[in-house]
């Protein structure tokens, strides 16, 4: 397996490089310090099974990498670090399509977790990030949509965490479109548009998009910009 770090702290890329050799072994492990250098990598089309990403890069401005990066390597999923937890930052970094935000004081085991939660094709959301009243939930950021029963504990509170451009996709759901015509719709890749639903069915607590459409008008979420 071939990963991209891509953090401009020595340390931090030393971590992430022997925390992804121990969770495989053998594997093949680029290393960006900016931007530029990125930039530099992608553009030799290598294929990568994971990238690893600092939301802060030096050369890039905020969530320009990000974005920009998303839309090159659309089938390949990005995790995001950042030394920032606030909700604002967590969700626009899903909806730029990253696979998955963790802030740098996650326990090391979380962080394994969430790495081999991403390349198996779920996104990771921080527990911090779902919360009800204050109280962190059970974390359903750490689950595949397969693995969470098909009973919804979606509610008022819990759908007002979907980003905007989750509604979005959410609302096109509803009107019973595909990944791809919602891509078309919404000017995003087909990859981007299926993290997305998978966070809904993250955030609503179901299986699959029918049942995220019936939970999403049960409690009045469904209705959004589009």
């Amino acid at each position: 397996m071939r990963f991209l770090v891509a953090d401009d702290h020595d340390l931090v890329r030393e971590g992430l490089r022997y925390a992804l050799q121990a969770l495989v072994p053998n594997s093949e492990i680029l290393e960006a310090r900016s931007a530029a250098e990125v930039q530099s990598i992608v553009a030799l089309g290598a294929r990568f099974d994971l990238v690893v990403l600092d939301l802060v890069m030096p050369g890039a401005g905020g969530f320009d990498l990000l974005c920009k990066l998303c839309d090159q390597l659309v089938n390949t999923p990005i995790l995001v670090l950042s030394a920032t937890d606030d909700a604002a930052t967590m969700r626009r970094v899903l909806d730029c399509g990253a696979a998955g935000f963790v802030p740098k004081h996650t326990p090391h085991e979380v962080m394994l977790g969430a790495f081999k939660l991403v390349m198996s094709g779920g996104v990771y959301v921080p527990p911090a990030l779902l919360t009800r009243n204050g109280v962190a939930m059970e974390s359903a950021s750490a689950l595949r949509p397969e693995d969470i029963p098909a009973t919804s504990h979606g509610s008022a509170a819990l759908s007002a965490e979907l980003t905007d451009r989750q509604r979005d996709v959410l609302a096109l759901l509803e009107r019973g479109l595909a990944n791809k015509q919602i891509a078309r719709q919404l000017g995003l890749s087909e990859h981007t548009v299926k993290i997305h639903v998978t966070a809904i069915l993250n955030a609503l607590g179901v299986s699959n998009r029918t049942q995220a459409v019936i939970a999403a008008q049960q409690f009045g979420t469904v209705g959004a910009r589009v």
